[in-house]
């Protein structure tokens, strides 16, 4: 998958809906939140808890406007319609003859928490419901058809999985495959998630990761669709910025939720180093920025903190900036990465990303690790 470039980059979120817009208040600092509407949370003890002051409200971040009434498909459709139709905007492939021979992969929520914590209904017949994984990628399939159709753009070959978190990787290697067999010129990567759903919210409040006045140790909600535009690494234009996926590595741990073991940072960190050791330019120390997806939830605190001391190991010391992507946007699962990618590309075509590179870490909630090395390349005028 390396020597992949991301030559355009598109975003809704809690911060709006133009990714650098939404990229500049994240750097700023804004935050956007409101109080959940699609359930009554005030009479779930594992939600709320009564202050003197009365009972809180549970607090997300949601997409302005487009998102409101929608759940399920809708939402993602919602979320996803204004990010997809702004990236075919600014790669100028919204005419039919121009968006010819691009294909679109998307990945969606593997529904980690609702089938881990969630609550399980019983068939009232003989005939049993569908698995979750079966329902979501059912969702997956319908999202890449009808997404398509809201904005009247047909892609050349289109594909979709319900992935979670690490689905980036299997976009990416997806589109890798499309354009080294000569079968695109471009692909389209829309990662897009909601952990606003009720039915997630419940799950997440039930296994105790929920960020709430009853469990302040956890991660806030939000939801996010993020889309890329994936190019072969060549020659741009003088004057453009993209982003180059120079490393990749991957590799599983102990569950996040292992009743039994807890992930010790070991494989977390060897991603890192065999991302960093298999770079053409063998990094012998960490990017000046790491982006990670740290959300607050004490088992990847945990695991991050065990994984700094075996980087340390071989490393020694090092002063790497820290962005986390969750303290702008919210916990977005399967967007995460989408997410991080907008704001190293935004950053970098503005002169704020140090070093031009930086190290992506994804952490899965199953036990998925992965590590990228990206670097900023701008074309000189």
């Amino acid at each position: 998958m390396t020597g992949l470039a991301i030559t355009e980059v598109s975003l809704s979120c809690s911060l709006g809906l133009d990714s650098a817009e939404a990229c500049a208040a994240a750097r700023a600092g804004l935050v956007r939140t409101s109080p959940v509407g699609t359930l009554n949370s005030a009479n779930d003890p594992a939600m709320a808890k009564e202050t003197l002051d009365g009972i809180p409200p549970l607090v997300v971040h949601t997409t302005p406007v487009v998102s409101d009434g929608y759940t399920g498909l809708g939402k993602l459709i919602a979320i996803g319609r204004p990010a997809l139709q702004d990236l075919l905007k600014k790669a100028g492939l919204v005419s039919t003859e121009h968006a010819a021979r691009t294909g679109l992969c998307l990945c969606v929520s593997d529904d980690h928490f609702v089938i881990r914590f969630g609550e399980r209904l019983e068939p009232l017949g003989e005939q049993a419901f569908p698995s979750q994984q079966e329902t979501r990628q059912e969702i997956a399939d319908q999202l890449a058809q009808r997404l398509s159709a809201t904005v009247e753009w047909v892609p050349h070959l289109q594909w979709a999985t319900a992935s979670g978190r690490l689905g980036l990787l299997s976009a990416l290697a997806q589109a890798s495959r499309w354009l080294k067999k000569g079968e695109v010129d471009r692909c389209i990567v829309g990662l897009l998630d909601s952990l606003v759903e009720p039915a997630v919210l419940q799950a997440c409040a039930n296994g105790r990761v929920l960020k709430s006045e009853a469990q302040p140790v956890g991660f806030m909600p939000g939801e996010a669709a993020a889309f890329l535009l994936v190019e072969q690494d060549i020659a741009r234009a003088p004057g453009t910025t993209t982003l180059r996926l120079s490393a990749l590595a991957h590799d599983r741990d102990f569950p996040y939720h292992d009743d039994e073991q807890q992930p010790l940072g070991r494989a977390l960190s060897g991603v890192m180093q065999r991302a960093l050791s298999s770079s053409q330019a063998e990094l012998k120390t960490i990017p000046p920025v790491v982006i990670a997806d740290l959300n607050g939830t004490e088992a990847r605190a945990m695991d991050w903190g065990h994984a700094l001391v075996h980087l340390r190991e071989r490393y020694g010391e090092f002063d790497s900036s820290l962005w986390l992507p969750v303290e702008s946007f919210g916990e977005t699962g399967a967007a995460t990465g989408g997410v991080a990618m907008c704001m190293a590309l935004e950053a970098a075509r503005r002169g704020h990303l140090p070093g031009g590179g930086a190290l992506l870490v994804l952490c899965a909630e199953n036990g998925g690790r992965a590590a990228m090395l990206l670097d900023a390349q701008a074309a000189e005028l």
